[in-house]
């Protein structure tokens, strides 16, 4: 059963701006917008016992495949490294199995990526799923009632 767009509020990720000294003066550079996604959609497929959880950002991309060492695929921006799709194997159709990924997945660092060469954006991605870690919980939550 899928679920709609639900829109996210790109104010609860930490925005960490860096400052510089270039040409004479202080500038400060702050993430792109085209990095923070607009919205997340969750759906489970009890067939395959997969949970879906999908980001939606301004411009889409093509993405590529990554698994993880703890079982769960990410789909990441070929270009940008973005993180687009998370599925989550979910053997026994618990919730549980789902939460306890999604608290694995804020600790993701490369070497719990299979392939290490894959653009993935650590810590952008995890600051991404820290951020809306509350609102991926309540989503699960209701998928599995």
């Amino acid at each position: 059963m899928g679920s709609s767009w639900k829109k996210l509020n790109s104010d609860k990720i930490d925005h960490p701006s860096k400052r510089r000294f270039y040409g004479g003066g202080d500038i400060f550079e702050s993430p792109s917008p085209y990095d923070i996604p607009e919205a997340f959609r969750t759906r489970y497929c009890p067939n395959q016992k997969v949970y879906h959880i999908e980001f939606r950002y301004m411009l889409e991309e093509d993405t590529r495949s990554l698994a993880t060492n703890f079982g769960t695929t990410l789909h990441i921006g070929k270009n940008s490294g973005r993180l687009y799709k998370i599925e989550i194997p979910v053997p026994s159709g618990n919730v549980s199995e789902v939460l306890s990924a999604l608290e694995m997945m804020k600790h993701l660092s490369p070497d719990n990526i299979k392939r290490k060469k894959s653009n993935c954006r650590n810590e952008k991605n995890k600051r991404l799923l820290e951020a809306y870690s509350e609102d991926l919980e309540d989503s699960t939550t209701v998928a599995f009632t």
